[in-house]
C-alpha cells in the first residue's frame, strides 16, 4: 500500500497528466493510506469495511481524475477532438463502409 501513492503520481511526473491529477491523486492516495494505516494498527471488522469502501472509491476516482484532467489537454489534438464528434442518424451506417470517409474528413489516417 505504501508503493501505491508514488506509483499513482507517475503519470503527472511523466507528462501524461496535469496538475489537477497530481493534486487529486495525492489527496486520494493520502486518504487511502490513512485508512490502510488505521486498519494495520487496529484490526477490526468495521475498519476493514471502511478500508474496503475507501478502496472502492479510490480507483474510480483516480481514473476519473486522469480522464477529466486530460480533456483540456487533448481537445487540441489533431487526431481527435470533441468538436469532430457527431451523432450518427438512423439511416447512416457507422461501420466499415463509412470509415474511410470519416477518417478523410477528420484529417487522420488509418494505421
Amino acid at each position: 500500500m505504501l508503493a501505491l501513492l508514488p506509483v499513482s503520481l507517475i503519470p503527472a511526473f511523466t507528462g501524461q497528466a496535469g496538475w489537477v491529477y497530481l493534486g487529486g491523486a495525492g489527496i486520494l492516495g493520502a486518504g487511502f493510506l490513512y485508512y490502510g494505516v488505521r486498519m494495520a494498527s487496529t484490526r477490526s471488522n468495521s475498519l476493514a469495511r471502511e478500508l474496503r469502501m475507501a478502496s472502492i472509491a479510490y480507483l474510480p476516482s483516480v481514473f476519473a481524475l486522469l480522464m477529466f484532467g486530460n480533456i483540456r489537454r487533448t481537445s487540441g489534438c489533431p487526431a481527435f477532438s470533441f468538436h469532430q464528434l457527431r451523432l450518427v442518424g438512423p439511416d447512416e451506417q457507422l461501420f466499415p463502409d463509412r470509415w474511410p470517409v470519416l477518417l478523410q474528413e477528420s484529417g487522420t489516417r488509418k494505421a
